[in-house]
């Protein structure tokens, strides 16, 4: 998957401990692919789900996402976002590379809202059928846009926790 935002973070401590703030804060899993296939993860009280490699300082982490719970309903978390990052040391200080991405269930599902919509206007401008205009603007401000907000104010939450997470 591709990067939908990329963030560099300047630290003035030294790697050793931002690393171990991760390992405090993550649910170490090893089968990192299943929880992004299946849209739902362990069941746990720590902020991330994911994999920290210490020896090559990278790290991937998602949100909690229990099967039969309704936080991530009542939090606005509607999609799945992949947190990947780097810690690089820089002069006895820690820089830190985050991409965010979206899992393959937030992109299908994005993917089939935004080529939908797309399909909606192709098939209205065919049939030269003008009188449904305002079924064409009701769909795009209530399904894509909608989406797209939602989606930026969970980039928004997930960047503010990522900061919170190494004191930046």
């Amino acid at each position: 998957m591709f990067a939908i935002r990329k963030s560099t973070y300047d630290n003035s401590e030294n790697v050793s401990k931002a690393i171990s703030k991760l390992t405090w804060a993550v649910e170490k899993v090893e089968n990192f692919t299943w929880h992004l296939i299946n849209n739902y993860t362990n069941d746990t009280n720590k902020q991330w789900i994911g994999t920290v490699n210490e020896a090559t300082k990278k790290f991937k982490l998602i949100e909690p996402r229990g099967l039969f719970t309704t936080r991530h309903l009542f939090h606005m978390v509607f999609f799945q976002i992949i947190v990947e990052g780097e810690i690089l040391e820089i002069e006895g200080k820690s820089r830190i590379k985050i991409e965010f991405r979206l899992g393959w269930y937030s992109f299908l599902m994005l993917a089939m809202l935004y080529s939908s919509s797309f399909f909606f206007i192709v098939i209205m401008v065919y049939n030269n059928s003008w009188g449904g205009i305002m079924d064409l603007t009701t769909w795009l401000l209530t399904f894509p846009v909608l989406g797209t907000l939602f989606l930026i104010i969970q980039l928004n939450k997930i960047e503010n926790k990522i900061i919170d997470l190494f004191g930046l």
